[in-house]
């Protein structure tokens, strides 16, 4: 029983610690999003947008998915076989995000005037996407630094990093905007990815590691392991950053730029609100699964906690934002985005089928069964990206949503059946029943705040999210002590 709570507490404090850092990241995003939206409006976050996708296109054809299987390796090393192996994993992983990253940006250079033609039907912005490259290179190194510090389970300096980049990616690219308008989007998004390049670099200092060099051979050898789980990896990545590349593309020639603009800054209030939960289960929740893969009892137990936990923070989120939207709209971008609402909405309840499948997934990553991962996650993308453009061509911007939820809700069922059979995964009933009841406050937080008009709305709508907040103290109280926790913290 000690050892479930400690596992909880452990669940808990990491989502915590991205949690109160998180909150500083949402004021700097906030900030940023209100600058770029005043001074570029939907279209300019359309145009930012259409570069971010096509960057996300060929970062995932050329990262050989190192930044996702190095963790695996890194974590699983220094459980076996000790420290000094996972520092010669530590080494080849270095020099294996410096080759991908370079040939991420030589790629990008070459394909820039095809680049330009399709994504805007000129050739006007190729220098834009030759800069582009630089961007990519620094991100590619960035998100294999984290890597390391991911594989290591150092949290706390994960974090850091996010936030101390962010910082600086702010204080870097603002004054850009302000200058340049369109013109600097390009240069401030690689000057926000060299902020992320150095303050990674700088924490990653941090922790010892001892300093091996590595030949040809050994890169060879213990690479050969890092990109047979990463290949597939990359490969499952591409798809869906090819489909969210084409729905944007579809947007815009079906729609407008301005369209564009509002369905990415919809997703990023999404993100933003939920991304600490997300960030935690990729961050110390995948490692740790890695850890007791091979004991399907013990994954099952991991997975039913991260999703009750996850859950238990999300909920209280969505309940917040579908009842103050639209006054979250205004403060993070302007009047101008509230067509959003409604997609916004519908989305929140697909971030709940998320969470759970997100939990469920990551489990064929940690046992390494990179074949099943990748059909796992190749069939999705294909509904998906139908199920995004018949919506949109259907109704618009608040289909984006529908699409969203039901595509998760889909892969949420897939997910459970696969885990399932291959895993004999199931679900604690007292995790189905908490869950449940969360979900009921959503779905009925939902209806009342897309249906009413009426100010009185609001009312219902505070005590929706007490009471959600009320079950989520409540549960984490009787499994770690919540209460006490956060006394103790206090005083501290």
């Amino acid at each position: 029983m000690n050892s479930e709570k400690d596992s909880y507490k452990q669940i808990f404090k990491t989502t915590s610690i991205f949690g109160g850092l998180q909150v500083f990241n949402i004021l700097i995003s906030v900030l940023k999003s209100k600058i770029i939206a005043v001074l570029l409006g939907p279209a300019g976050l359309g145009v930012i947008s259409i570069f971010n996708s096509t960057s996300a296109v060929i970062a995932s054809c050329t990262n050989f998915g190192i930044n996702v299987s190095a963790v695996k390796s890194i974590a699983s090393s220094g459980q076996v076989e000790g420290k000094n192996h996972q520092s010669t994993i530590i080494a080849v992983t270095k020099k294996m995000i410096w080759f991908s990253g370079i040939f991420g940006l030589l790629v990008t250079v070459v394909l820039s005037p095809w680049l330009s033609k399709i994504s805007f039907g000129n050739t006007s912005y190729t220098f834009s996407f030759a800069l582009l490259g630089l961007s990519l290179l620094a991100l590619q190194i960035s998100s294999g630094q984290n890597a390391i510090l991911q594989g290591l389970r150092q949290v706390k300096l994960i974090a850091l990093s996010s936030l101390t980049g962010a910082f600086i990616g702010l204080v870097l690219s603002v004054p850009l905007y302000v200058f340049f308008g369109a013109e600097g989007i390009v240069p401030a998004l690689v000057a926000t990815s060299m902020a992320a390049v150095l303050t990674s670099w700088y924490f990653l200092k941090k922790v010892e590691i001892p300093v091996i060099k590595v030949n040809s051979t050994t890169v060879k050898k213990e690479g050969k392991t890092i990109i047979k789980l990463g290949f597939l990896i990359s490969l499952t990545s591409i798809f869906p950053a090819i489909g969210a590349y084409v729905v944007r593309l579809f947007i815009a020639n079906v729609g407008n730029i301005e369209d564009v603009g509002l369905f990415t800054s919809g997703f990023a209030i999404i993100g933003t609100y939920v991304g600490m939960v997300f960030s935690a289960i990729s961050t110390d929740y995948y490692p740790s699964l890695a850890e007791v893969a091979n004991d399907n009892i013990k994954c099952t137990e991991k997975v039913n906690q991260q999703i009750l936990v996850s859950i238990l923070i999300l909920v209280p989120i969505l309940t917040i934002l579908l009842v103050f939207i639209n006054l979250g709209i205004v403060i993070l971008y302007s009047v101008s985005f509230l067509g959003t609402v409604k997609m916004i909405q519908w989305a929140s309840l697909g971030i709940f089928f998320q969470a759970f499948s997100f939990c469920i997934a990551y489990l064929f990553l940690a046992k390494g069964h990179s074949k099943l991962f990748f059909w796992n996650e190749l069939i999705p993308n294909f509904y998906i990206l139908i199920l995004n453009c018949l919506s949109y061509y259907t109704w618009g911007l608040e289909g984006m949503g529908i699409s969203f939820l039901i595509g998760y809700f889909f892969y949420f069922i897939q997910v459970y059946f696969v885990a399932k059979i291959k895993y004999c995964f199931k679900f604690d009933l007292n995790t189905l029943k908490i869950c449940s009841s969360q979900l009921l406050i959503l779905i009925t937080t939902f209806i009342l705040t897309y249906y009413s008009v009426s100010e009185f709305k609001y009312i219902i709508g505070v005590l929706l999210i007490i009471s959600s907040i009320f079950i989520s103290i409540n549960i984490l109280e009787k499994r770690i002590g919540f209460i006490l926790m956060i006394k103790k913290r206090m005083k501290n």
